[in-house]
């Protein structure tokens, strides 16, 4: 058991080490639409201006996210 809490404590210190890279809808853009973290199996996407209802407050960045997983993920 140890073993294993060790492992995850391993594990969580190199994701939050992972870079966090800039996410735009389009390369040309000058907003920034997020962050997006990924380290082994885990994609962690922030994206700016989104509250608890994310296709309410950002339907754009909503649709483009999703979209972006089902595609293979390539923000």
């Amino acid at each position: 058991m140890l073993t294993k809490l060790m492992m995850l404590g391993l594990w969580y210190y190199r994701y939050q080490q992972a870079p966090r890279a800039i996410w735009k809808l389009n390369e040309a853009d000058t907003d920034i639409a997020g962050y997006v973290r990924v380290y082994d199996n885990l994609v962690q996407v922030g994206v700016r201006g989104g509250g608890h209802i994310l296709p309410f407050d950002q339907p754009e960045r909503a649709w483009a996210m999703v979209d972006s997983f089902i595609s293979n993920f390539n923000p």
